[in-house]
């Protein structure tokens, strides 16, 4: 409902206190649904909670963490990945939130992804990305997560344009370069992400002017990344970002004009197409110099 005020932080000042001796009462998706929903009052872009109930919250999405790491094996997928993404927007980092992401990670896997929804799918990879947990858990995730994506062909036609651009940006975070996090991804993992990556792309071209400008930059830094940009596939997608976005800069945010930057120069042969975009960015750039950031204006150069 998107409800807010004093009357909501006085209600979740007043749930946090008598909710945790009954959460051994509450059914699996009844746990994941209130983690959810904290997530959602907690991060929200207005700031929707007051501060004593946003740590009365926190305090909450704990205890429900703690009681859900003995019951993950009865959670379906929906609440797996709801709770994946609910304790990294919560900004949960102890102990306890990680064995629990963890216990969710190895369901899901276990579960083959059965009945995880595309949206479930970004979801859980982008919370797996955002947290600190173990590469012995987030490696074998990320390869048999592109293994299900790609299995069946027109898989990712299934996929919003978001879903992919998270989906692939949370690998390409957790895998880095090749010079990067070998340990933690064997070459099989990797040759299976890539392969992701580079369907990604295809599947990206098809439809370009369907997605965002952050999620066009986050694929193409993503390909880059990942060090796939003399693939072919890799350089139609670029170069077709960067045919279709030079004279729409304006509605890009400064670090996607900046990331998108770094991946064009990474193109082999492609020397005016970068120098046309790169223009437009430098003017751009100075157009909107309040808003960027010396970190967005050092990508450009």
């Amino acid at each position: 409902l998107g409800l807010s005020g004093e009357d909501v932080d006085r209600l979740v000042v007043s749930i946090a206190a008598a909710a945790p001796p009954t959460l051994p009462q509450y059914t699996s998706m009844e746990l994941s649904n209130s983690l959810w929903g904290l997530a959602r009052l907690s991060k929200a872009d207005d700031g929707r909670l007051g501060r004593r109930a946003a740590i009365a919250a926190s305090q909450l999405a704990s205890a429900i963490v703690r009681e859900g790491t003995q019951r993950v094996g009865s959670f379906g997928a929906q609440c797996l990945s709801n709770s994946l993404w609910a304790v990294a927007k919560l900004e949960l980092d102890d102990t306890a939130a990680r064995d629990f992401a963890s216990a969710c990670v190895r369901r899901i896997r276990a579960n083959h992804f059965g009945e995880t929804t595309p949206q479930g799918f970004a979801n859980s990879l982008w919370a797996v990305a955002k947290l600190r947990l173990d590469p012995a858990v987030t490696g074998p995730f990320c390869a048999d997560a592109a293994r299900y994506a790609i299995e069946e062909p027109g898989e990712l036609r299934c996929f919003m344009p978001q879903e992919l651009s998270m989906s692939l940006w949370a690998m390409a975070r957790l895998i880095g370069r090749r010079s990067g996090r070998v340990s933690a991804f064997s070459h099989a993992s990797r040759r299976d992400i890539e392969a992701f990556a580079l369907s990604v792309a295809e599947e990206g071209l098809r439809c370009l002017a369907d997605f965002s400008p952050q999620g066009l930059s986050n694929i193409a830094w993503s390909l880059a990344t990942l060090e796939l940009t003399r693939k072919p596939s890799t350089r139609r997608f670029i170069l077709g970002v960067a045919a279709m976005s030079t004279e729409a800069l304006h509605a890009f945010p400064p670090q996607a004009i900046a990331n998108f930057c770094w991946a064009l120069g990474r193109v082999d042969d492609a020397q005016q197409e970068f120098a046309r975009f790169g223009a437009a960015a430098a003017c751009e750039a100075m157009r909107r110099e309040s808003e960027f950031s010396w970190q967005d204006s050092s990508g450009i150069l």
